[in-house]
């Protein structure tokens, strides 16, 4: 077996023998995921661990064993293994979700290990609010045991919930993207609901990072539901879900749901050759055909496109199924329609208000089917907004996260031709005075946006004179580019962009961040100057992370 580049919260507790278990009675909230690297899952090991008593499991939807569809109430029972009694946490009713204090009552610790796939509305994480909000009320501690985000803690997609749109699907103020592992969630949660004298003990994953998505971790991907067999399920889930708010087939009943969608009576060609005029980052498209074993249209020919995520750092995937249904919409205005039959316990607002937040989306897709907006530039308004709930949430969810953001991971090296070398921070190239820096260097390069440091400024920084006879390698190692280039030439036009236009958030992957390097002028540094050529061909270098000095 691979070793895993990451030890899950589950494994820490294993090796540490149950230690901060001793005496308790536990109840378990679990579902297949909850398993350590021997694939041996929690109830076992709570079962047979000494100065444990696994008093009863707490299952979630889909159950403790994940052999439950869907929407599709669950039952309490007996565990067959252990014994002990299942309590399910989604039965028929939106009360069902919750446990009760007769549940609770005989408990010391309610420990939570549960795989989470990063979106608002993948049901876990609201089940884990509930339990919080029980476990404070009966005075019972709860233990989370982290597990990695698998589609990555640094992106941040979508809106948050509009008052009046709470549900079991947005059960909480997140984005529909929010990056954060299920640990980080409960001390955010705690906080937000002022759950003070809730005793939350959060035990974290080792090795993870912030930027990994899941096959970076070396883990083996264990399915958390019955529709979300792999990694790139999960990560078109943000937009994917949306078609559930849709008559339009999700692809369940196929070998890929979410990815696979679509109905008898779209044109998948124009489909596709419509939506690659959108330029989205990260994405390419294929026009598809399916049949669907059951749920929405079962048995019938389904035609749709299946989105590729190319680059997955750059990938939006919520962005794209947005944009997906606009052009679905647009194609046959007569046959799309919105679902309206009771969704996750709820009958009004409808399905994709919920799963949205808000009717803002919605509304914007109806326009586009009418021909009163662009199916492309009809989204800028709606976009801006996102924006700025994502640069809310960044700050807000700052204190909770459990491993560190790219604003405290160095960014940039530069080393010295002594060998030595000096790292910069997110916050380090912020701090960089007014005389080095620029708001919009769009005002400078045309075309370029964000906030950028003066290359020259950063090297004297680094203790780097930008004025001697030496020469700078430029590397962006995760493409492998490397480019030498003369000192002088370079750091006195270079300037080096970091955060977006609009404030202090760092500039996004898709306009060539963490860090680009732009130069303005390049025409003064033709060949009549004393130049090369080489320095044309550095007018811009993509994710630069490393600056090495050379005499």
């Amino acid at each position: 077996m691979v070793t895993p580049n990451v030890r899950t919260g589950l494994q820490a507790l294993v090796q540490n023998g149950f230690k901060p278990l001793q005496g308790a009675r536990v109840g378990a909230i679990v579902n297949p995921t909850a398993v350590d690297a021997n694939f041996t899952h929690l109830a076992d090991l709570l079962h047979r661990a000494p100065g444990v008593t696994l008093a009863c499991l707490f299952g979630p939807e889909h159950g403790v064993r994940g052999d439950a569809q869907d929407m599709i109430g669950v039952g309490d029972e007996i565990d067959p293994r252990t014994g002990v009694v299942v309590h399910s946490l989604y039965g028929e009713t939106f009360e069902s979700l919750k446990p009760t204090p007769e549940q609770l009552a005989d408990l010391d610790v309610v420990v939570y290990d549960v795989q989470d796939v990063g979106s608002r509305y993948y049901t876990y994480a609201a089940t884990l609010k509930y339990v919080m909000l029980a476990a404070h009320d009966q005075g019972k501690a709860v233990m989370v045991l982290d597990r990695p985000n698998p589609i990555g803690g640094v992106a941040i997609e979508g809106p948050t919930v509009a008052p009046g749109h709470e549900s079991f699907i947005s059960a909480h103020p997140l984005p529909i993207r929010h990056g954060m592992t299920v640990g980080e969630l409960a001390r955010l949660f705690q906080a937000d609901l002022g759950l003070n004298r809730l005793d939350l003990r959060v035990i974290p994953c080792e090795g993870w990072d912030r930027r990994d998505h899941w096959p970076a971790t070396g883990l083996p991907f264990v399915p958390p539901s019955p529709n979300m067999p792999t990694y790139e399920t999960a990560l078109v889930y943000p937009g994917g879900c949306l078609i559930e708010g849709t008559q339009l087939s999700e692809g369940r009943g196929t070998t890929r749901p979410f990815e696979l969608w679509g109905a008898p009576w779209l044109d998948p060609e124009a489909l596709a050759e419509a939506i690659r005029r959108h330029g989205l980052p990260g994405v390419a498209f294929r026009p598809c055909v399916f049949r669907p074993t059951f749920h929405k249209h079962a048995e019938s020919v389904c035609r749709g496109v299946m989105p590729y995520a190319t680059d997955p750092a750059r990938f939006r995937p919520l962005e794209t199924y947005a944009r997906l249904l606009g052009e679905a919409a647009l194609q046959h205005p007569d046959r799309f329609a919105w679902r309206t039959d009771p969704y996750e316990f709820v009958s009004q607002p409808i399905a994709i208000d919920l799963l949205f937040g808000s009717p803002r989306e919605r509304l914007v897709i109806d326009r586009i089917a009418r021909g009163e907006l662009h199916p492309i530039h009809g989204w800028s308004d709606t976009l801006n907004a996102w924006r700025d709930d994502e640069a809310a949430f960044r700050v807000h969810r700052r204190p909770f996260l459990l491993y560190p953001e790219p604003e405290t991971i160095p960014l940039l090296t530069v080393r010295r031709s002594d060998g030595s070398a000096v790292a910069f921070t997110f916050e380090d190239l912020l701090a960089f005075g007014d005389a080095d820096q620029v708001n919009d260097v769009g005002a400078l390069v045309p075309g370029r946006v964000g906030g950028a440091v003066k290359l020259a400024a950063v090297l004297m920084r680094a203790g780097v004179d930008p004025t001697h006879e030496t020469r700078l390698i430029l590397r962006a190692s995760r493409d492998g580019f490397a480019k030498t280039v003369p000192t002088p030439a370079l750091a006195q036009q270079g300037w080096i962009i970091h955060r977006r236009p609009d404030g202090h958030a760092p500039l996004p992957i898709e306009l060539g961040g963490p860090l680009r390097l732009v130069v303005p002028a390049v025409a003064s540094c033709d060949r009549s100057g004393g130049a090369t050529d080489e320095l044309d061909e550095c007018v811009t270098v993509k994710g630069l992370d490393l600056i090495e000095v050379t005499n």
